[in-house]
């Protein structure tokens, strides 16, 4: 026996260097196009690979079987597969659609009671409802909605038949509930569709139009916005005679009926004029109380033209006729609305903004009664309000948002000065406090002491019981302030930046604009962020100084981390950052290593380069492109044991006839321990540029390029998750078309986020901050339209991020 103790230690040894290897997993199309690209007008586009189910110790997701003849002819062949993280295990589940000319290009997955429910385009029938239980034969179509090759999840317009989107909207008990078409006919002038309530309890027979609700099958009713309250199913639809106003279902023919006719008459309560149709008013429940609830509603929609009107205001309802009522006419009269918005509910009291005739637009509060609805205070006397910007061509709301609560009391910012519109125009935007009386609501404290400018608090954020943001101040510029919540405790932080630019501006061509205050990572009492020292502007040149800072709130205790690009005339612009194991990783920039991987603990003497990846002043998390050098982000989508896992270049070289070799690396945070995994692509002129990493199954699935077999599946063993950027392997993330000239979608569908906070970032290929704005998943699902027509062409980084969400996409303008 002690004779063989070697040869399995060894055989161990073996086993685990070899799970730590990237294998290809299968090739999908045979040759050197690969099963994650598909054919386009102009060339071959990547296919992204999301897993859209885990059963069984399988995954699911969609391929492309053939992708053929780019341009004129085009064909694909996407259907549904699964794995086992095997070779022989990785099989198409049925072919839907069949042939290779056109697949089913199956979507909109969802998993309900075990099966998982997607809509697949077949020749015969069109755009159908379909399931699987992970099996071919239990693979089927739910219910031929419209009969023919069009489908019930096709809606004909001017120019064609486009998708519907497969959505469920109620589940109760063994039924759920979606929107379909019962008539998608006549694309052009006089295309007609028929979408409508459906329900479905996965069989043929059990799925059916709950109710014609607009009747006929030329013009459906269109059922929108909808929201389960105590067991029933409330949403608005559409009907001839009534327009769109609030219905309820208990899922039954016979219990879905109008709510109220809030506007009596073709035009309904939730439609609004404007200057040339219709729009919708959406119908959103900003409190629940009760049995009561709580929107807005119009009460007078005139007919659309240049002098419409409309009567949008406060309602409440218990889902009947008779308990459904305006609470109270903020702004009196029925062709002027108060347009209340911004709802926060604190302390059980619902908190808006909302405009009168003699206030402007002023903070509001209610207890759910007419008597009970009264204004806060009345932040500007006269009729413009404190939640009222001045522009250069008009007023314009400003939002109430509380940004810290402190016992009964609760911060926001308001307006104090609003100018008359013009070129001249000013305001005095400042923090406020308020404990919901007219008393108790005041400017904390005067931070830009003019009133014709305010400092324009931004960026709040609470660290151990502290407020702290950014402001501008006539004397220091825009620096970081703290609150305790009252006036003497709203302080400078540091004067980072001397003189009055301050450490939150940068410069650039045209002039001077904000940089973002965020902590990137906190240990302990310290946090940290990256600020600016030294932002200059003058017309022929600019200069800044962006480096890492750290604060633990005190003048003293707030410095430059490191100087990474040494001296003050150009920092390292350090991003992407991310704590692995007690430890920041990020991207920065100087003019000897280029951009490169670099780590800090905290301390000046901590903070160093990991290692020079690409040899040189370019650096490893850097890209040639046509017109130059661009920034690479830097992401760990996994780890395995104590090594993290990211994607480098080690030749980026030529602009014009540019050579990349973007490939996966590892790191154990030392010089010596951050190596490339594999040349997956061999050579250094191209790079797999590995992406669409997904953990399931214990492994680590993702889609890389080589030459032989084009874009495929690949796998590793023993991955887990990097602490940072904890990956769900349900996460369901679409990017469509992509490319695009003009709008580009973003679908995102996350397992086990309900109602999270997610930050959407655009960056262009240099690493420059192009668009960020943060959403809410709304029942875990995000549906954003990114406008990309000012865009200049070229590559674009779209990073999805939140609490255990990292999601990293290139997106190209053509």
């Amino acid at each position: 026996m002690k004779k063989c103790i070697p040869l399995i230690y060894l055989l161990c040894c073996f086993t685990a260097l070899y799970s730590q290897t990237p294998t290809l997993l299968k090739d999908i199309i045979p040759g050197s196009v690969g099963g994650f690209t598909t054919a386009g007008q102009f060339g071959y586009y990547y296919h992204p690979f999301t897993i859209v189910w885990e059963h069984n110790n399988e995954i699911f997701f969609t391929a492309n079987n053939a992708a053929l003849n780019p341009g004129s002819g085009t064909t694909n062949d996407i259907e549904l597969w699964k794995s086992d993280g095997t070779t022989s295990g990785t099989v198409l589940v049925k072919d839907i659609n069949p042939g290779t000319s056109d697949g089913s290009d199956p979507r909109d997955f969802i998993e309900i009671n075990g099966v998982l429910y997607f809509t697949a385009y077949t020749a015969t029938h069109g755009r159908e409802l379909w399931k699987t239980d992970g099996t071919s034969a239990g693979t089927e179509m739910v219910h031929d909605i419209i009969n023919g090759n069009v489908g019930g999840f096709s809606e004909a317009a001017q120019f064609g038949y486009y998708d519907l989107i497969f959505n469920v909207v109620w589940k109760n008990g063994s039924n759920f509930y979606f929107t379909a078409n019962n008539a998608a006919l006549n694309p052009g002038g006089s295309y007609t569709n028929d979408i409508e309530l459906w329900v479905s309890d996965g069989t043929s027979a059990g799925t059916m139009m709950v109710k014609d609700i607009n009747p006929g099958n030329t013009s459906g009713s269109y059922p929108i916005d909808f929201k389960e309250i105590n067991g029933t199913l409330f949403f608005t639809a559409f009907t001839a005679n009534e327009g769109r106003e609030l219905w309820r279902s208990d899922g039954t023919n016979g219990g879905t009926y109008l709510v109220k006719d809030i506007i009596p008459g073709s035009v309904g309560g939730f439609s609004s004029a404007s200057q040339f149709i219709y729009d919708t008013h959406y119908f959103n429940v900003v409190w629940q109380n009760g049995s009561d609830f709580y929107f807005t509603a119009n009460n007078n929609a005139s007919v659309p033209g240049g002098s419409y009107t409309n009567d949008i205001e406060l309602w409440k309802s218990d889902g009947t006729n008779g308990g459904t009522s305006m609470i109270k006419d903020i702004y009196t009269g029925n062709t002027n609305s108060s347009y209340p918005a911004d709802f926060t509910l604190i302390n059980g009291t619902l908190f808006f903004t909302a405009e009168s005739a003699t206030a402007g637009r002023e903070l509001w509060k209610t207890d759910g009664t007419g008597n009970g609805t009264i204004m806060v205070k009345d932040i500007i006397s006269g009729n413009v309000g404190g939640f009222t910007v001045s522009a250069q061509f008009g007023y314009y709301f400003h939002a109430f948002q509380v940004v810290w609560q402190s016992g009964n009391k609760f911060y926001f910012t308001a307006n104090n000065w609003a100018s008359a519109p013009g070129g001249t125009y000013t305001n005095d935007i400042e923090l406020y406090e308020s404990d919901g009386t007219d008393a108790g609501t005041f400017m904390l404290k005067d931070i830009y002491a003019v009133n014709m400018y305010g400092s324009n608090p931004a960026d709040f954020t609470v660290i151990n019981g502290t407020l702290y943001f950014v402001a501008t101040s006539n004397l220091y510029g825009r620096e970081l302030w703290k609150t305790d919540g009252t006036n003497v405790g709203t302080e400078l932080v540091k004067d980072i930046k001397s003189g009055n630019v301050g450490g939150f501006t940068t410069a650039e061509q045209f002039g001077y604009y904000f940089h973002s205050f965020k902590v990137v990572w906190q240990t302990g009492n310290t946090f940290y962020f990256t600020a600016n020292n030294n932002a200059n502007y003058s017309p022929s040149s600019y200069t800044n100084d962006l480096e890492l800072w750290k604060s633990d709130g005190t003048p003293g205790g707030t410095m430059m981390v490191k100087d990474i690009y040494l001296g003050n005339t150009d920092g390292s612009d350090p991003y992407d950052f991310n704590a692995i194991n007690g430890i920041l990783y990020f991207s920065a920039y100087n003019n000897v290593s280029g951009r490169e991987l670099w780590k800090s603990d905290g301390s000046t003497t901590g903070t160093e380069i990991v290692k020079e990846i690409a040899p040189g002043n370019l650096g490893g998390l850097s890209t040639a492109g046509q017109f130059g050098y661009y920034g690479y982000p830097f992401y760990s989508p996994f780890s395995i044991g104590s090594e993290f896992y990211f994607i480098a270049n080690d030749n980026p070289l030529n602009p014009s006839s540019y050579t990349n070799n973007l490939e996966l690396w590892k790191s154990n945070g030392s010089n010596g321990g951050t190596v490339k995994v594999m040349e997956i692509y061999p050579g250094n002129t191209q790079g797999c540029d590995a992406e669409y990493f997904s953990l399931a199954l214990n492994k680590v699935f993702f889609t890389a390029n080589d030459p032989v077999n084009g874009r495929e599946l690949w796998v590793m063993d023993n991955a887990t998750s990097t602490g940072a950027n904890e990956i769900l392997s349900l996460n369901d993330f679409r990017i469509y078309p992509n490319p695009s000239a003009d709008y580009i979608f973003l679908d995102f569908n996350s397992s086990g986020q309900e109602n999270s906070n997610v930050t959407i970032t655009l960056r262009d290929i240099n690493g420059r901050l192009i668009f960020e704005r943060e959403e809410i998943l709304a029942n875990g699902k995000l549906h954003h339209m990114l406008d990309m027509n000012n865009f200049t062409n070229g590559i674009y980084i779209l990073s999805l991020s939140g609490d255990h969400i990292q999601e990293v996409k290139k997106i190209v303008k053509h």
